[in-house]
């Protein structure tokens, strides 16, 4: 007797499924200790992301046997593949065929791939059949998208960690990297698209997988030059190539860009004159600040980057002038050490090359339909990106919510009518609504350089975005010729249903992309970090009264030492002689003291740290180069940039909310006892929820369920609610063919 659950999952996920389940009692079979919890964990989400896409695959199978809409051109280009006609090629088709070498490589009976998964399917009957069988590809390549995901995330949190404390690579990833690559696999666009026959899952796994080869390149860079890595980078990047044409900005802008920065900061140390030693130890690196950068001579900076100490600080510290900073000193380093950087660049190089070959060979960026398909400068894609990815993203938000009612509560409680009477006090402190003095100088003065560039760039965001929503609000044709796309109702009720609506979307996109840049910069941006004042403005004013590394250095040093005062410098682990917090930021500071088996949740330093600001310039402009060449707008072309970009995002945990916020008696009772008690011993309400969310980041299991409701929606517009086209006089069109909602 058949289970219906088996019944609904393909063979290929059963046979997969069945492996990870014997991979796994025999990695717990060598370690049963060390390994045992986590490994059932990452195993069991592996085997159970395999499940949901095929349960949605039989649902769209069952319900939609014909080809639908693009897949009219990929499925029959397939079906000439697999017949051996290589030759053939549909003019309509404008990607690679890098998607029906992989059909092939699957599905061709002598396949390896194919006998490694115990037989895909029987026999090719009739083409319902094969487009059936075709669509479970794509079921195979969310299996590889998690997979990669949880697996570059786990490398982002390695190379995260400090240098002197950096552990080897764990052999499975974070709970929070782990929880990450199955909402990636949830995400509306690829969770719908799994079930079609579509390039663009394939095109992520393998812009997913050249990222991977690239992160390994790194992590094991110090073993010196592999030829292995070598090699799988440059099949990587030319895999890529084959599936999408715009994939080459991934591998060759951002991919090649990191490892040229990368070359750069592994730079070994020279042994610098006795003048410069003098120099160094005199008066120290080249400063940071504007007004040190205007007086410090030229050949000071140029022989500093030279060495490779380029400044590239943390993305949650940085400014518009450390992004000057920055390109500045790595154009520099790049010039004055270009064998090294091409010594390491050289694959992207490469795959640039025979990019170049292949537009100089075809005429064109473009294969087939060149006449609906031209490549042009839509530069308001970037800024319709922002919006979505607030839309999709809106639960990581949540980090942001607590805070600023936090801040909104104790400001109000601080009113002239809500205070205690309380002797003025006066003097070089400024009244903070935290309770904590500050001095003004040299604290508040960078707070409010800070602060004043932030609202200049805001207003040069806004100008921008209203020059390019006048000059370069492109509407494809395309887009309003065809009702079964969410776009086309985005479109003709927003931008479409009055003049005026285009110019009145400039806020929304400058404050969609503060929101988005903000969340890379992790948890200790908005007052998020258990180091700072909670509710404070002063976001990274420690309470302890010392001044942040970061104000060191705007007034003293660059953020970005040099490589000679890192290598001397003690490790914080052993330094007997620092600095340990006394009192109540003793008991805070124990709260951060996990144990060993316990540092795969989001109180590892290194999963809630941010990307340094070079990573987060080049996924800009990476993203830039892939969208703005695209003149049609569609969901589809932002799944590279969202998956890239949420990688990205640190993880985040829940504060313990203070007595005299509003949410301290949900969490410590009405009297305020602490630890999550009364004076009776009850707990708050909330006290289980304050205890879990300082363990695991709670803004993943929100996302899930906001993209499981999504997906929910969608699945059933496109599936139970079809339609049929009619003219204005009401007769059937496109021969009575039922049309769905879809992306």
């Amino acid at each position: 007797m058949d289970l219906p659950l088996f019944g609904l999952v393909p063979k290929a996920s059963l046979s997969i499924a069945l492996g990870v389940v014997i991979h796994s009692l025999i990695t717990i079979a060598r370690n049963p200790r060390g390994a045992c919890i986590p490994t059932l964990l990452y195993r069991a989400c592996l085997v159970l992301l395999l499940v949901l896409p095929a349960i949605w695959l039989r649902v769209v199978n069952s319900n939609v046997v014909e080809p639908y809409l693009d897949e009219v051109f990929h499925v029959p280009q397939a079906v000439r593949y697999l017949a051996g006609r290589w030759r053939e090629w549909d003019d309509k088709i404008t990607t690679p065929p890098g998607l029906y070498i992989i059909s092939y490589l699957i599905l061709d009976k002598p396949g390896l791939i194919r006998s490694f998964i115990c037989g895909l399917v029987g026999g090719f009957g009739s083409l319902e059949n094969l487009t059936a069988t075709l669509r479970e590809t794509n079921a195979l390549a969310i299996f590889a998208i998690a997979y990669f995901v949880a697996e570059c995330r786990q490398y982002l949190e390695h190379r995260a960690a400090p240098g002197k404390e950096r552990q080897p690579l764990a052999p499975w990833p974070s709970l929070y990297a782990l929880h990450s690559g199955f909402n990636v696999i949830m995400f509306p666009a690829i969770f719908f698209f799994s079930g079609l026959y579509y390039t663009d899952l394939w095109s992520l796994v393998a812009v997913l997988n050249a990222y991977k080869i690239h992160l390994d390149r790194v992590a094991h860079a110090r073993d010196g030059l592999s030829v292995r890595r070598v090699a799988m980078a440059l099949c990587a990047g030319i895999q890529a190539l084959a599936m999408r044409q715009t994939n080459v900005f991934w591998v060759v802008v951002y991919l090649g860009g990191l490892q040229a920065v990368d070359a750069v900061k592994s730079l070994p140390a020279s042994e610098p004159s006795q003048d410069d030693a003098k120099t160094t130890s005199q008066q120290g690196p080249p400063g940071t600040r504007f007004e040190e950068v205007l007086r410090t001579s030229p050949y000071a900076y140029l022989r500093y980057w030279a060495a490779g100490n380029i400044h590239d600080p943390s993305l949650a510290d940085a400014t518009f002038f450390d992004m000057i900073l920055l390109a500045t000193s790595l154009v520099v380093a790049v010039l004055c050490n270009l064998p090294r950087v091409l010594a390491q660049v050289w694959p992207e190089v490469l795959v640039l090359g025979v990019f170049g070959g292949f537009v100089a060979w075809n005429g064109g960026v473009v294969l087939g339909d060149k006449s609906n398909h031209v490549a042009t400068i839509h530069l308001a894609q970037m800024l319709y990106i922002w919006p979505l990815f607030v839309f999709f993203s809106a639960p990581l938000l949540v980090g942001y919510v607590i805070p600023v009612l936090s801040y909104l509560y104790r400001v109000a409680s601080r009113l002239p009518w809500n205070m205690r009477k309380q002797p003025i006090k006066t003097g070089v402190y400024l009244p903070c609504p935290c309770g904590v003095q500050h001095s003004l100088s040299p604290h508040i003065a960078w707070y409010r350089c800070k602060t004043a560039m932030s609202y200049l760039l805001v207003g040069v965001s806004l100008a921008m975005a209203a020059g390019i929503v006048h000059l370069n609000t492109i509407i494809h044709p395309f887009t309003l010729a065809d009702n079964r796309h969410y776009m086309f109702y985005v479109f003709r009720y927003t931008i479409l249903k009055h003049p005026a609506v285009k110019y009145l979307l400039v806020p929304v996109y400058v404050i969609c992309q503060r929101l988005c840049w903000q969340l890379l910069c992790g948890c200790s941006h908005l007052g998020l970090a258990e180091t700072t004042c909670h509710s404070c403005p002063l976001r990274s004013f420690n309470c302890s009264g010392a001044v942040p590394e970061r104000v060191h250095s705007y007034h003293s040093s660059p953020s970005s030492p040099s490589k000679e005062s890192v290598a001397s410098k003690k490790s914080p682990a052993t330094d007997d002689n620092a600095k340990k917090p006394v009192g109540p930021l003793a008991k805070e500071a124990s709260k951060d003291v996990v144990a060993p088996d316990t540092l795969q949740g989001p109180s590892s330093d290194s999963q809630r740290s941010a990307q340094p600001l070079s990573t987060a310039l080049l996924w800009l402009l990476a993203t830039a180069l892939s969208l703005v060449t695209a003149p049609l707008v569609e969901p589809r072309y932002f799944i590279v940039p969202w998956v890239m970009w949420r990688m990205l995002v640190p993880a985040w945990r829940l504060h313990d909310c203070r007595d005299d916020t509003p949410l301290g008696p949900f969490y410590h009772g009405s009297d305020g006892a602490g630890a999550g008690k009364t004076a009776t011993g009850r707990r708050g309400p909330l006290a289980a929820l304050n205890w879990l969310g300082q363990r695991v980041d709670l803004r993943l299991f929100v996302e899930t369920v906001w993209f499981t409701a999504i997906n929910v929606v969608t699945m059933y517009m496109f599936i139970y609610r079809p339609y049929v086209w009619r003219d204005a006089e009401g007769n059937v069109l496109d021969e009575g063919r039922l049309q769905r909602f879809m992306w």
